[in-house]
């Protein structure tokens, strides 16, 4: 995983260099701050690993995975924002308004979300320009107003009145949309029609793994004092809320091993990777 995770690093940070052309300086410089920054980079990991289980080139993944970190890191741009969430640190730095101000921050998401399209178009060299668009339909559903935009901005409306059922909604929006984006884009690269049972048990884990991934944050970012209307832990006690998507993501990851057999190993890595945070995760 270390070996994919640098491979990824290397291949956005020539990218990047390759698309700044006559960038303003400034812009550039918060380009590289943000998009380069240190993190898991879970999100690219998944779509190399479901593009290696679906047979998709090595160069259309990459360009996909890069596509999808920055449309990730553009959606926390805006989020990390005071009139948003109005985080002050992102990936062990300040986060991005802090350093450049809200105008340039909004700006370099922004471009982000352009140059995010330009680089997915560089899967065209390896995949046919169909099944290139179909991904791009994806990927462009999954960022708007049905995937992390609309999760944005339903967990405004998230209060003391909400069930758990909304909290699902507005994490399977806000997280598992790119996730499942990550996951699917290479059976889209593939050719692999949605209805197909191997298609429909990577979307269910593809759901589960989103939401799982979210129990994960909830658990490592809670404290007593801040277990809001947007915290598992609002609705469900610890022990619970590990229990409920521990059994959900272990079901799935079953049914993917099930249908996909052993290419679909590094996908389970992940899942269980994921797993063993949440297992070793601490009440707060």
């Amino acid at each position: 995983m270390a070996l994919v995770k640098g491979e990824f690093e290397e291949a956005l940070r020539l990218r990047l260099k390759k698309s700044m052309g006559d960038a303003p300086s400034e812009l550039a410089e918060a380009l590289r701050y943000n998009l380069l920054a240190p993190g898991t980079h879970v999100r690219p990991r998944l779509m190399l690993a479901s593009a290696e289980m679906v047979s998709v080139p090595r160069e259309a993944a990459l360009a996909a995975a890069m596509s999808l970190e920055m449309i990730h890191c553009a959606t926390l741009l805006h989020d990390d924002l005071p009139s948003l969430s109005n985080v002050n640190q992102r990936r062990g730095q300040p986060a991005s308004h802090k350093k450049f101000g809200e105008g340039l921050t909004i700006l370099t998401a922004d471009a982000l979300f352009a140059l995010a399209t330009e680089v997915f178009l560089d899967a065209l060299e390896k995949v046919e320009p169909e099944h290139v668009a179909r991904g791009l339909r994806r990927l462009s559903r999954c960022a708007g107003a049905t995937g992390i935009s609309g999760g944005l901005a339903e967990r405004r409306e998230l209060s003391e009145q909400s069930s758990l059922d909304d909290l699902k909604r507005v994490n399977a929006r806000r997280v598992a949309s790119l996730i499942s984006a990550a996951l699917q884009i290479p059976k889209d690269f593939a050719g692999i029609e949605d209805d197909s049972s191997q298609a429909l048990a990577l979307d269910i884990f593809a759901q589960q793994l989103g939401l799982a991934f979210q129990t994960m944050e909830d658990f490592k970012n809670a404290t007593q004092e801040d277990i809001s209307p947007g915290h598992i832990l609002y609705y469900l006690p610890h022990k619970e809320a590990k229990a409920m998507t521990l059994q959900r993501l272990n079901s799935a990851t079953l049914s993917l091993s099930s249908a996909w057999g052993p290419p679909s190993q590094g996908l389970v890595q992940i899942a269980e990777e994921i797993s063993r945070d949440i297992q070793a995760a601490q009440e707060s």
